[in-house]
């Protein structure tokens, strides 16, 4: 913990750290995912979309979306979804992650981030540190959990409508 001479500033995300953390939620989403979690399981055809939505508390760019689709280049993938001519025994899987920031620092730490301490030496020299904290650093209800959503109903009746 930070000693009384020491600043520890709550500065905003930087884009690196916050692709830090996007990409700790898309694996968590993969890894609790029965069908990717296993290597014993193959997959014949696959097409699949990787959508970012960032709402942003910044005037410059308050929304922002990233869209990762397949080229079909690679073997058995086809691009983005539904496959065309589906099999009857194809599965459908869809869900969408939301992760609310309401302290980057809180956020570093749960993430295993480095945060900033400034600290103002003998000789009035100011030092910036990084340290990484331990989770249980986090005071109770500062990082609220993601929560998941199963879109995959919704998600199937789109493609339906989509037929039409």
């Amino acid at each position: 913990m930070p000693t009384s001479k020491e600043i520890v500033g709550n500065q905003p995300l930087n884009g690196q750290e916050l692709a830090h953390i996007i990409l700790n939620d898309v694996n968590a989403v993969l890894s609790h995912d029965g069908l990717l979690g296993s290597n014993h399981i193959a997959f014949h055809r696959v097409s699949y979309e990787v959508l970012v939505t960032l709402h942003l508390d910044n005037p410059a760019y308050p929304e922002h979306k990233t869209v990762v689709r397949p080229q079909g280049k690679r073997p058995n993938v086809e691009g983005p979804p539904p496959l065309k001519n589906p099999s009857e025994e194809a599965f459908v899987s869809s869900i969408e992650r939301h992760r609310d920031i309401i302290s980057p620092n809180a956020a570093r730490v749960d993430q295993g981030l480095p945060v900033s301490i400034m600290s103002k030496e003998h000789d009035g020299t100011v030092i910036e540190r990084r340290m990484v904290y331990p989770e249980d650093a986090i005071p109770e209800g500062t990082m609220p959990e993601p929560s998941d959503i199963d879109l995959t109903r919704i998600t199937k009746e789109s493609w339906k409508e989509d037929k039409k």
